[in-house]
């Protein structure tokens, strides 16, 4: 997904200058907080609220990410059927 970014950056007439990463997102928010750039995050994370953190919606279509899911084959949990049942309605 990195390269997917920064090829969009590109298309758009920039190249960022990426100083710090982070995976955690509140790491992340911490980062913003502190001064230390920006982030592109998922639509959700706007539910934590951190001082000094402004979110703002992309205003042009973003491209969406295909996702796949893993499990062990001899796992009988019925959560897991339930969470398998539930990503097929999301296709």
């Amino acid at each position: 997904m990195y390269q997917q970014i920064v090829s969009l950056c590109q298309q758009i007439g920039f190249v960022p200058k990426v100083t710090q990463e982070a995976t955690l997102m509140l790491t992340i928010l911490s980062l913003v907080a502190g001064g230390l750039g920006i982030s592109l995050l998922p639509a959700n994370v706007q539910t934590i609220e951190r001082k000094g953190v402004v979110y703002r919606r992309i205003q042009e279509q973003t491209p969406m990410l295909k996702i796949v899911a893993a499990w062990r084959s001899d796992n009988l949990s019925t959560v897991l059927s339930e969470f398998l049942a539930a990503c097929r309605l999301i296709q």
